[in-house]
């Protein structure tokens, strides 16, 4: 992947990859932090994850939801790494970063990390998924095979594919 005016003459050529930052994620987490965000605020997580909101605010804002399309094992959060150095690209505010600046149309960003949304937000919808506006990182399925299942297998931390299998 390429982005705006890279390799053309006189232009730096950067290739860029996608990276996963989350996948499948099983019903009861999306409960569990959903009961989380009814909890009294104890601020090890604020600064980080919702600086600019409370915890009770994020379902009503959009940022969780109750029913997730990790669940239903069609979204997926991404990034972009720089090939050549491994070094993740600016995309302007962290994975999951509760805030305006998530926006994929924010103001206040760097133009190489517009650049750099603009770029993955390009791929994946040429790869059949959709965006979410209030999330850069973002990105489900546009014809999803079980768009109204929502899965509550247990993830074995630790394990790859082949060991859970053995």
């Amino acid at each position: 992947m390429r982005g705006p005016g890279e390799g053309a003459p006189g232009g730096r050529v950067r290739r860029l990859r996608p990276a996963p930052l989350g996948r499948y994620r099983p019903q009861r987490a999306v409960d569990c932090f959903l009961r989380w965000t009814e909890q009294p605020e104890d601020g090890r997580t604020k600064l980080r994850h919702y600086p600019n909101i409370r915890r009770a605010e994020m379902l009503d804002r959009g940022y969780v939801a109750a029913r997730s399309g990790h669940s239903r094992g069609s979204t997926v959060d991404l990034t972009l790494y720089h090939l050549a150095t491994g070094e993740l690209a600016p995309m302007g505010g962290g994975h999951d970063l509760m805030d305006s600046i998530s926006h994929h149309d924010a103001d206040g960003i760097a133009p190489v990390e517009a650049a750099n949304r603009q770029a993955l937000r390009s791929l994946m919808e040429g790869c059949g998924y959709r965006s979410y506006d209030r999330e850069w990182w973002h990105y489900t399925l546009a014809d999803e095979p079980y768009p109204d299942t929502y899965f509550d297998f247990p993830v074995a931390w630790g394990t790859s594919c082949g060991e859970a299998q053995r």
